[in-house]
């Protein structure tokens, strides 16, 4: 507080609103009392500010100033023998307080130590860079999902988590847990994907460790909704070998042309273990139901109505065709009676 008020009264004309951003109610109430000791809005906080405020109140910034910790220091330490075209050269210059070792080919030239010593930094990046070529492809794509996994701990994803596109609902027939994913919650166009991974990654690392189940849902996907072939190719490259083993099955609900040709497009990095007995393309909810409990799911009111729409038009063209197919075996039966007719009269 005293900072800020410092720092209102050289700036007052430049500055509208300062707002204070609290975790907790504790830390607003606290701020709340000690507000009026700086800031008094009438002549009775005066008086009680004159009585309560601290007799050191800080420099013309609000610090407080120890004496015994003030040391001067210049700006620019250099040994006075020194030009300062010095430091304007390219090359690097040996500096007089630098450690000197007599040569011993030449006792009238002396080196630095730094001179001595090897660039560690130089040292430890080469020895990187020889594991890189050593690692296999599974080994890179660990090492790279490792780093991922700890910026998704150490980043705020909260305003990705209120998007819903991805949560953990129930279990399955065989009591594996069930990740849903809706497509329609993710726009795909006006995020950043890097980071929607990082949530992914969050959410699925510690249920991936035992064997698990995907419903995607597909339902009323849009253009805006659709990620880039080449995010889904490295989304699939890094998710390691405990993502794909223990993956049992993966449902895709209301299935479209596109989403069957990203799959067909993914086919060089997806085992074809997966397209043939992991991977299913459901129709409609009921359908789901052989597989889990689709009251569990907690589906967006959307897709359920998207599917009953489904339903009773597929209802209407299976009518359609019945009736279709019923006209048609009529139409013949009386065609076939019709010839036999003519045929008769001719042998009469």
């Amino acid at each position: 507080m005293r900072t800020v008020r410092r720092f209102l009264e050289k700036w007052r004309d430049d500055i509208d609103h300062i707002v204070f951003c609290f975790d907790n109610k504790e830390d607003a109430d606290f701020y709340r009392k000690v507000v009026p000791l700086y800031f008094p809005r009438n002549e009775e906080e005066e008086v009680y500010a004159r009585e309560h405020l601290p007799a050191d109140t800080g420099n013309d910034d609000g610090e407080h100033v120890i004496t015994e910790r003030k040391i001067k220091i210049n700006a620019f330490p250099i040994h006075p023998n020194l030009s300062k075209n010095l430091f304007e050269s390219k090359s690097k210059p040996r500096l007089p307080f630098e450690p000197l070792i007599q040569r011993k080919d030449d006792p009238n030239a002396a080196i630095s130590y730094n001179q001595l010593v090897p660039d560690q930094d130089e040292i430890r990046r080469e020895k990187i860079q020889k594991q890189l070529k050593s690692m296999n492809k599974d080994q890179k794509s660990n090492l790279k999902y490792e780093r991922l996994l700890r910026d998704s701990r150490a980043e705020d994803l909260s305003d990705i988590a209120k998007l819903g596109f991805i949560y953990k609902s129930g279990r399955d027939v065989d009591g594996r847990i069930v990740i849903v994913i809706v497509a329609r919650h993710l726009p795909a166009k006006k995020i950043n994907m890097d980071r929607v991974l990082l949530y992914i990654i969050r959410v699925m690392d510690a249920i991936v460790e035992r064997e698990y189940s995907i419903v995607y849902v597909h339902s009323t996907m849009k253009s805006q909704n659709q990620p880039e072939l080449s995010w889904m190719q490295e989304v699939t490259s890094i998710f390691n070998r405990k993502y794909r083993k223990n993956l049992k099955q993966f449902f895709v609900v209301h299935p479209t042309f596109w989403v069957k040709m990203v799959f067909w497009a993914l086919t060089p990095i997806i085992s074809d273990k997966f397209l043939g007995n992991k991977l299913k393309y459901i129709n409609s909810i009921s359908e789901l139901e052989k597989y889990l409990k689709t009251d569990q799911l907690s589906l967006p009111a959307e897709v359920v109505s998207h599917d009953r729409r489904k339903s009773r038009s597929n209802s209407k063209a299976d009518e359609q065709k019945t009736v279709t197919k019923e006209d048609t075996t009529a139409a013949n039966r009386s065609s076939n009676t019709a010839n036999n007719t003519r045929v008769s009269g001719v042998n009469l």
